[in-house]
């Protein structure tokens, strides 16, 4: 009876397993200097999973009529980065607002910022703006309240402006009155209002979430609100895929403002240029059992991915 060895039956499978169809890429990028492979100068991807690194030549069984042949011309292939805390609505949209205030100046010195502000927007809607400094506008030496100076430029309408670290909010008196912030009132969960120490009156400046309920007020009164949203997400992924970063994980989802919608429609467009993870916001001063509802609802694993 013929036998066959052990050795020659894993010999056999490893020759038949070679054999098998190759999964073929959907696109090979060649002539391409590719960081940590010195010696390699093409690579294989299909469905954006890389398939292959090496030769141009090692790739060719990789191709068929469908794969699209990128030459780099040398170009450098580096791996992407991971925006792993990124707030791509606040910083690119202009829902958010298109004033910008100075980053150093002290109180006086942002009077010049704010009639600017003044002067270009329309005059009976939401200003939203960033860019202060909280040290430099609450400093000892100043003889005006915050609270004042912002006042006299913006006696009539609603204003909010982020500081630059995103944590506080100066914002006028119309606004505290729409947001029903007084002096008497407590303090919000998660947040704190500013008031001056002798007097016990407010001077403006909201910390948290104190200031984020003023700012959703603000973003959610926007005409067109959700246009401007995907608007600005647009200019914010293609900026972000400008630098190389390939994924980003969203750190503050306000799903209040409709932000998740537009994600999601982002998605189903095809619009996407990274994987993207959503990190949804959890509004302290808010009943639990409703944002419950919400978070059930979107509940996944699913990370968003571009359509390529």
């Amino acid at each position: 009876m013929n036998r066959t060895s052990p050795l020659t039956l894993i010999a056999s499978l490893i020759m038949s397993s070679n054999t098998l169809a190759v999964e073929k890429a959907d696109m090979n990028l060649t002539n391409a200097k590719i960081h940590g492979h010195e010696n390699a100068d093409a690579i294989a991807v299909h469905d954006g999973n890389i398939l292959f690194v090496g030769k141009v030549s090692d790739t060719k069984k990789y191709r068929n009529e469908n794969t699209e042949v990128i030459d780099l011309e040398h170009g450098n292939v580096k791996p992407g980065f991971i925006d792993n805390h990124n707030h791509i609505f606040e910083a690119a949209s202009e829902a958010g607002g298109n004033c910008e205030l100075s980053m150093d100046a002290s109180l006086k010195g942002q009077i010049p910022y704010l009639k600017a502000c003044s002067r270009n927007s329309r005059s009976k809607e939401w200003l939203m703006g960033y860019g202060f400094s909280l040290d430099a506008i609450l400093n000892e030496d100043n003889i005006q309240a915050p609270l004042e100076v912002i006042d006299r430029i913006f006696p009539s309408r609603p204003v909010v402006f982020m500081e630059q670290t995103s944590h506080s909010m100066w914002v006028n008196s119309v606004a505290l009155e729409l947001a029903g912030i007084t002096k008497d009132s407590p303090e919000p969960q998660g947040g704190k209002i500013l008031k001056d120490p002798v007097s016990g009156e407010l001077n403006g400046i909201l910390f948290d979430n104190a200031g984020d309920i003023v700012m959703e007020m603000a973003w959610n009164s926007l005409e067109g609100q959700f246009d401007q949203s995907y608007d600005g997400l647009m200019v914010g992924l293609e900026e972000s895929a400008s630098y190389g970063i390939t994924t980003i994980s969203d750190g503050r989802l306000y799903w209040k403002r409709g932000w998740y919608e537009v994600w999601k429609q982002a998605e189903k467009d095809g619009n996407l240029t990274a994987r993207v993870s959503l990190r949804p916001w959890i509004y302290p001063a808010d009943l639990m059992e409703p944002q419950l509802t919400f978070l059930k609802k979107i509940k996944t694993r699913k990370i968003l991915t571009p359509s390529r």
